[in-house]
């Protein structure tokens, strides 16, 4: 299964091979038919974690991976709201409802994976767990 064409997680793959190949200390070609430095590209974090994993599971391509991490976001972020409006509210039935309400409806899949970046969804991701801690330190 292929992504469908408006996403960015092919720009991500092409991005993945390179480093792989390369590392994060060469230039891209062919960036506005020119050579850019990939730091300027991309940032460490979802290429390591993808090359990491291509390493790990070598049978599956980087599109897989980067669609499964995309996926293994979707229910990050569902635990994570989860868990924030149970916090929040004192009653654990609001938060289950919260995060199968996060995880069933369709806005963060047609956002992710039809529209979104790799990198943008990790980050989205993260945003219930930084404001659970925020929450805690208080």
């Amino acid at each position: 299964m292929l992504p469908p064409q408006t996403t960015l997680i092919p720009v991500t793959v092409a991005l993945v091979r390179f480093i792989e190949a390369h590392g994060f200390g060469g230039n891209y070609p062919y960036w506005y038919l020119g050579t850019t430095p990939v730091k300027y590209l991309t940032g460490p974090v979802v290429p390591g974690v993808l090359v990491g994993l291509h390493k790990i599971l070598p049978q599956f391509s980087f599109f897989e991976l980067s669609l499964w991490l995309v996926v293994s976001c979707q229910l990050l972020t569902a635990l994570g709201w989860g868990f924030l409006a149970t916090r929040l509210s004192a009653s654990w039935r609001i938060g289950v409802f919260v995060g199968i309400g996060v995880f069933v409806l369709p806005w963060h899949w047609v956002s992710s994976l039809g529209l979104g970046e790799v990198s943008a969804v990790l980050a989205g991701a993260l945003t219930p767990w930084v404001l659970w801690i925020y929450l805690h330190s208080l």
